[in-house]
C-alpha cells in the first residue's frame, strides 16, 4: 500500500490565495511522498469527491486543508446523528 498526501485547498477570500499554501506545502511534501494529490475544491468539486477518488491501493498517511468552508463538513462529521459513523465514513479503511 502506498502512503500519499492530500492537499486541499480553496477560495481564501480575504485570508488570501490558499493556492499559494497548497503549492507551497506541495513542494515540501515532495520530499517525503512519491505521490500527492492537490486539489481545488468548491461548490463543483466536493471534499468526499477527492477523497473518493484515491486508489484504493493508497494510504491517506497526510490530509492538509487550506480552506474554512469545510470548517462546516468536519463539524458535522463529530455529530453522530450526523453520521452514524462519525469520522470513520470519511475515509473509511484508507
Amino acid at each position: 500500500m502506498n502512503k500519499i498526501a492530500v492537499i486541499v485547498y480553496g477560495d481564501g477570500g480575504g485570508l488570501g490565495n490558499f493556492k499559494v499554501f497548497a503549492d507551497s506545502l506541495h513542494k515540501e511534501l515532495l520530499k517525503k511522498y512519491t505521490k500527492i494529490v492537490l486539489k481545488y475544491v468548491n461548490r463543483d468539486t466536493t471534499f468526499f469527491d477527492v477523497i473518493n477518488s484515491v486508489d484504493k491501493n493508497d494510504k491517506i498517511e497526510e490530509l492538509h486543508i487550506f480552506s474554512h468552508s469545510l470548517v462546516l463538513v468536519f463539524f458535522r462529521l463529530q455529530r453522530p446523528d450526523y453520521c452514524g459513523q462519525t469520522r470513520s465514513c470519511l475515509v473509511g479503511s484508507r
